[in-house]
């Protein structure tokens, strides 16, 4: 589910002048990303509490989680989706990828070999229009619920109630058949499979509208070759997230915080859940670590870890209801989230972004285009100094001598000037804007830097340009022992329930 879904949910950042180039890479190596990476180990404690005999029973168990290993390896361009949108559910089953959604009522498929998504085809059309469905593939077979239509409803925003199922084989998808509809309308559920059963994660709905305050529902029902059986409700977490994965028989569901972001430079905390799935429906619902964005957008499970395509792209170890920490990954290349991912083994598929393009990449993999920064700043999140022009795409806060902020790390301006900037002089650069060559601005940088006085800072820079007439703090991250890029923390406020 990415951004654009919020409207139907809620409404239903040496004295010697150097050139300093915009790439992703450092020095001359141009094939190079910059990533930023970690590696920690945390230990999560999981609350339970219970009602046993009339008596609360309340435990807590603790659970060490090593992070790193779930590092996103390099995106790479595959067979570019057909339809004029992108779609809003993909699943994979069988060496095949199905997608369904956005497109009107049209639906496409594609084989994956060696992990790369092959030729595209049409498939059967889905039985309307849709748009936000939840769908699981099970069985070789498709489940798909609720959704928003452009068809003629009997609800006033287009959300619908309807389910439908059909066969996946090497020919696509079958055809589709109704099947038991979910107990009320339902633009965005949040659903998900396990041991041959459908699990729904929904907001708190009162017969005509939801509350996006209350706790939400869980709903339930068997799968089978018949399509899908009774729904049975029980509890959903505490408040509203933006997506649920099932992982190893837990639900994990994060994303949306309900607190604005405070300018550009702020962003969210959002409230993190896990509860084990069992065959009436989620058991108790606990809080875990809370993901370091209110963004709403596009996730996916791989490999026993959660994934969050936002900007930057975050990722969680989970295990035994317990979600580790939240780390940062290789971004996405596109500068909008995809459309819809799946996965399938260590691959991740995801289908859409600036247009239908796809793309493919692993967990876990190794790849010399990820580089670690070897003092990485001591703040959850921070915008990156880019090569962007004030008012583009990426450029999230800017300054009138011409430095633009944005969050992508991998389109951070790389100063090779560590030893000049290490002087009383500091780095006089010039950062030269690729998509405008004749544009370039000056900057001044002095790392490391005493009187970055500010907290969370260990570095000053300077536009001459400009009418500021004074240096502003910021986190320099030393890429190389002779190269840097800039940083700027983001006022994380707390996550609320």
């Amino acid at each position: 589910m990415k951004s654009a879904s919020i409207a139907v949910v809620v409404a239903l950042l040496m004295a010697t002048a150097v050139t300093v180039s915009f790439y992703a890479g450092l020095g001359s190596s141009s094939g190079k990303t910059v990533t930023e990476i970690s590696t920690s180990i945390a230990t999560v404690a999981s609350t339970s509490t219970e009602t046993i005999g009339g008596s609360t029973v309340t435990s807590t168990s603790t659970e060490t989680i090593a992070a790193g290993s779930g590092q996103l390896g390099q995106w790479n361009a595959s067979t570019p989706y057909p339809g004029s949108y992108p779609p809003s559910s993909c699943v994979t089953a069988s060496g095949y990828i199905y997608c369904v959604g956005g497109n009107g009522n049209s639906t496409f498929f594609a084989p994956i070999v060696q992990g790369v998504i092959g030729g595209w085809a049409r498939t059967t059309d889905y039985p309307l229009p849709i748009l936000y469905e939840g769908c699981v593939a099970s069985s070789d077979n498709i489940y798909c619920v609720g959704g928003g239509t452009t068809a003629q409803t009997s609800d006033p925003y287009g959300r619908v109630a309807s389910a439908y199922y059909a066969t996946l084989s090497s020919n696509g998808i079958g055809a589709w058949k109704e099947t038991t509809p979910f107990p009320h309308v339902v633009p965005s559920p949040r659903c998900m499979t396990f041991n041959s059963q459908i699990y729904c994660v929904t907001a708190s709905f009162n017969g005509t509208s939801f509350n996006i305050s209350s706790p939400g529902n869980t709903f339930v029902a068997p799968l089978s070759r018949d399509g899908v059986g009774t729904w049975i409700e029980s509890a959903g977490p505490t408040s509203l997230t933006t997506d649920c994965s099932a992982v190893d028989g837990y639900a994990y569901c994060f994303g949306g915080g309900n607190c604005p972001p405070n300018g550009p430079l702020g962003d969210c905390f959002s409230q993190s859940y896990a509860a084990p799935l069992l065959s009436y429906g989620a058991g108790v619902w606990n809080s875990t670590t809370a993901l370091p964005t209110a963004n709403w957008d596009v996730y996916v499970a791989a490999e026993s870890y959660i994934f969050y395509l936002s900007m930057p792209v975050f990722f969680a170890a989970v295990s035994g209801g317990s979600i580790g920490p939240w780390e940062t990954t290789t971004n996405f290349p596109d500068s909008f989230s995809p459309g819809a991912c799946a996965s399938s083994g260590a691959q991740i598929y995801c289908v859409g972004g600036n247009g239908t393009d796809s793309y493919v990449a692993s967990v876990g993999a190794q790849t010399q285009s990820v580089l670690k920064p070897l003092n990485p700043p001591p703040f959850p999140r921070a915008l990156y100094l880019v090569g962007v022009a004030i008012g583009a795409p990426g450029c999230r806060s800017s300054y009138s001598g011409g430095a633009c902020f944005g969050p992508n790390i991998s389109d951070a301006v790389v100063f090779d000037c560590a030893v000049a900037a290490a002087t009383s002089t500091g780095c006089n650069a010039t950062v030269a804007l690729p998509a405008s060559p004749t544009v370039e601005y000056p900057i001044a940088v002095w790392y490391p830097d005493s009187n970055a006085t500010s907290p969370n800072s260990n570095c000053e820079f300077l536009l001459p340009s400009s009418n500021y007439g004074h240096p502003f703090d910021a986190w320099c991250i030393s890429v190389s022992p002779t190269s840097f890029i800039i940083a700027q923390e983001i006022d994380m406020q707390p996550a609320r329930p």
